[in-house]
């Protein structure tokens, strides 16, 4: 098996701050998401993802289901 699983994000957000990260982070595990925090981005920012999956499918689904029936902005982002 490969060691770089890829994973499957949908993206909340992007912080400079790893406060703001976790308030955010905090934020959508109290509202039921099974948040988690993304590998650090090129430029050393963190990303709060509303889920993590090694399914693509899954993943588009949340990012669907978050962008048209919760009309909050997301983004979907592949990480390998």
């Amino acid at each position: 098996a490969p060691l770089e699983q890829p994973y499957y994000s949908v993206i909340a957000g992007t912080y400079r701050s790893m406060e703001n990260a976790e308030r955010k982070l905090a934020q959508l595990q109290a509202e039921g998401f099974d948040a988690a925090f993304t590998e650090v981005n090129p430029e050393g920012l963190h990303r709060v993802a509303y889920g993590r999956f090694v399914n693509k499918r899954q993943a588009l689904n949340l990012h669907n289901y978050i962008r048209f029936a919760l009309k909050e902005e997301a983004w979907y982002l592949a990480e390998n």
